[in-house]
């Protein structure tokens, strides 16, 4: 009968705070299972199952994700750790470069005009445009449009929207490459996105 109870009280524990929100704070982070959901909304093409960074079964990941300890109920981790900003620098790496990749092929194979975002120049497409060679207008175009899709410029104030707008113009700088290229529009759209991610207006309420 104690054995009984006992496991009930695990399956109790599971149920209830499966989803982790690390320990109370002032500040409200995301859950794991909220933070899947965040990744999927804002990048439609990316696919968590074919990412090993993002394998929401991966014991340590559920670590970092703030999970609950089901014989306890509380988070293994009290407070985001470096194993936190990890995830979101691997799965959210995995998880953009597939949707951008997803946005290439479609134009490229389906004849699916994909434009650069924003009216004032439909005529680019994404996987032919080199960011070095944009006028200075459009590169600030697209960088408040990734602002607006990942964080929600309504959520900021002016001067952090001017922060972040310099901070993506530095970002976008650097000679930084990947498999999407180096000087290629999606190559930086990728670098920018991640230092969006790491922000706290993405990462918490």
């Amino acid at each position: 009968m104690r054995n009984l109870i006992f496991i009930l009280m695990i399956l109790s524990c599971e149920l209830s705070a499966n989803e982790g929100t690390f320990d109370k704070t002032f500040k409200r982070y995301l859950t794991g299972h909220e933070l899947y959901i965040s990744l999927g909304d804002k990048f439609p093409n990316g696919h968590i199952d074919n990412s090993y960074n993002c394998n929401p079964r991966d014991f340590e990941i559920r670590k970092a994700l703030g999970f609950s300890n089901p014989l306890t109920g509380r988070p293994y981790d009290i407070k985001p750790s470096s194993a936190f900003i990890k995830f979101i620098d691997t799965c959210g790496q995995d998880i953009v470069i597939q949707d951008l990749r997803a946005i290439v092929m479609d134009h490229k194979t389906e004849g699916i005009p994909r434009y650069i975002p924003g009216d004032a120049f439909p005529i680019v497409f994404i996987e032919s445009a080199r960011w070095s060679h944009l006028p200075q207008e459009y590169q600030l175009q697209i960088i408040r449009h990734r602002i607006d899709q990942i964080i929600g410029l309504e959520r900021l104030s002016p001067e952090r929207t001017e922060e972040l707008v310099h901070l993506l113009e530095k970002t976008a700088s650097q000679p930084l490459s990947s498999t999407l290229g180096w000087d290629e529009l999606p190559n930086k759209l990728l670098w920018m996105t991640m230092a969006l991610l790491n922000q706290e207006e993405f990462l918490t309420y």
